[in-house]
């Protein structure tokens, strides 16, 4: 069985990242040691020198302290910097055998741990552990964490051994929290898609941006999440806003928060969880969007995919072993989480608190599941493939969504318009026909369209039954006068659904009433714009029709 010395030198190495001595500046200091560690948190930096009394009961560490001051200052190029300065070197003396130390060890001790040399940037700390079986972990101490560290010392010894291989495992916890300072490229990617989109944003307006806030119209456009078109369909909105955001601070924030997220849960469930996540988060987030927020309300922005990244990260770190480097993780990403399931708590009025809620909720689920099906020996989660083909259909899903939006951009931005123009001028809304009073039918077309023409005398859309009415009685100038009047309404056409087809079918009946009087000049010349623009038609009856006159002799 190991020794005491040898078995807490093990415990270090597992719980308390420490490594074995890999520069040689220290190497004077092992050679009067039993065992040479080095430990630090990348800033600061411990050497750890060992002395096994079991073994010798005579041995202690006698090195004179100027030169363990000169050793440790030679070994801090080795320490890590912060705020343009190299940190401090502690060496540790670590004297472990049967009984505590007595008054001659403790003033040798003291001598060491009370020299410090501030302008070398070293201390020393001595550590006096007792080794019986009785008393196993008792320790007598120098340093200013003397409980902390006989808390472990005492679970060490006193407690069941941990086989090797159970050390090696948890050696290797510590080593993926080492790793968090590696590039997380995952989240990278998903910061720079959030700066790319946003661009966009900025370029394909409807309208033009107050600074650099896009408006709503253009929000909506490229994927803004809303009842309406949502809930008629466009499902995909659940995940294309997740990557809008509604200006420069807003951006940031979540570039921010999704850094903080990301790097600790990229590196500890690997990246394909990490982006299967994201998309379970973005669509628990809108789902709970669309079902607490009132129908007039838009919703753009990340966060329900970063709360359900904060929220899995933080039940995922229990996977870690207990310790500083946990609860740093817990504690910085509990800064973020809190607030933001705080109405109102650190932000204003703008703040989607169900997109939050209910991006935390998927997260928290989502990381307690992996947490509990998670293999003791594994590095990761299970079910990695199922991983990658959820974060594959979600992007994929979501880039579907902006090949619709690009092909219906144009129908937003004259939609945006006709509101814009309601807007300026609210009393052309007057002039529009009622929709409950527009006729469906052949028949009420006829029937109605002399009436709703006399009532609503600006309407394109009564001029165009009126002249509809008149050419089958076969009064082509009466008709090509309404069509005319209608397509001289350019700006209530703007307050119609879909002004440009609309369009289409008034310069359709136009071209008709030329044509049924003789006129086939007059009637490409009705169809001219449309001919010259190469404007496509849905009505196959329309293609031929256009087709006809505009490439006829």
């Amino acid at each position: 069985m190991d020794s005491a010395a040898l078995y807490l030198a093990k415990v270090m190495v597992a719980d308390h990242r420490y490594r074995p001595l890999d520069f040689p500046e220290a190497a004077p200091l092992a050679a009067v040691s039993d065992l040479v560690l080095v430990g630090g948190d990348g800033v600061g930096l411990a050497i750890a020198c060992i002395i096994d009394r079991d073994a010798d009961p005579a041995k202690r560490f006698t090195m004179p302290a100027e030169q363990v001051d000169d050793i440790a200052a030679a070994c801090r190029k080795h320490a890590g910097s912060l705020y343009g300065g190299k940190e401090d070197v502690v060496v540790e003396i670590w004297e472990i055998g049967a009984g505590l130390p007595d008054p001659e060890d403790r003033a040798r001790l003291e001598g060491y741990a009370f020299r410090r040399v501030t302008e070398k940037g070293v201390s020393v700390r001595g550590y006096a552990v007792d080794s019986t079986p009785t008393l196993g972990g008792a320790l007598w101490s120098t340093a200013a964490d003397a409980k902390d560290r006989e808390a472990w010392v005492r679970q060490a010894l006193r407690g069941p051994r941990r086989s090797d291989h159970e050390l090696s495992h948890a050696a290797q916890a510590h080593d993926r929290v080492a790793r968090f300072h590696t590039r997380p490229l995952a989240t990278y990617a998903l910061i720079a898609s959030f700066f790319a989109v946003f661009i966009a944003e900025l370029v394909w307006t409807i309208a033009p941006a107050s600074g650099l806030s896009p408006n709503i119209g253009t929000l909506i456009a490229l994927g803004g999440l809303e009842h309406g078109s949502t809930e008629g369909g466009d499902w995909w909105r659940m995940l294309t806003c997740a990557f809008l955001h509604g200006d420069p601070l807003h951006l940031l924030f979540n570039s921010v928060a999704i850094y903080m997220a990301g790097a600790v849960l990229e590196n500890l469930i690997g990246r394909r969880w990490m982006l299967a996540l994201f998309v379970i988060g973005a669509i628990g987030g809108s789902v709970a969007s669309l079902t607490v927020n009132p129908d007039n309300i838009t919703s753009v922005g990340a966060s329900g995919a970063i709360m359900a990244l904060i929220a899995a990260a933080m039940v995922a770190s229990l996977r870690l072993p207990k310790g500083p480097a946990r609860m740093q993780i817990l504690v910085s990403l509990g800064q973020i989480l809190i607030p933001g399931l705080l109405p109102l708590a650190t932000h204003g009025g703008n703040v989607d608190y169900g997109a939050h809620l209910g991006g935390a909720i998927a997260g928290a689920l989502g990381g307690l599941l992996l947490y509990v099906t998670w293999p003791r020996d594994a590095e990761h989660p299970r079910a990695g493939v199922l991983a990658a083909v959820i974060a594959a259909a979600g992007l994929a899903y979501t880039a579907f969504g902006w090949t619709q939006l690009a092909g219906d951009f144009d129908d937003f931005e004259k939609a945006f318009r006709g509101q814009a123009v309601m807007q300026r001028n609210p009393e052309l809304v007057k002039q529009l026909i009622p929709d409950d009073q527009v006729p469906k039918t052949d028949e009420a077309i006829a029937e109605k369209a002399g009436e709703l023409v006399e009532q609503y005398p600006r309407d394109p859309r009564g001029l165009y039954f009126a002249a509809l009415v008149a050419i089958d009685d076969g009064r082509y100038e009466a008709a090509r006068s309404y069509l005319a009047r209608a397509l001289a309404e350019e700006e209530i056409r703007m307050l119609l659904t879909n002004p440009e087809r609309f369009e289409v079918y008034l310069r359709w009946a136009y071209a008709v009433a030329h044509e049924e009087d003789g006129d086939l000049a007059g009637a490409r010349q009705a169809v001219a714009p449309f001919c010259a623009a190469g404007k496509a038609f849905e009505d196959p009856q329309m293609v031929a029709f256009y087709t006809r006159l505009c490439d006829g002799p």
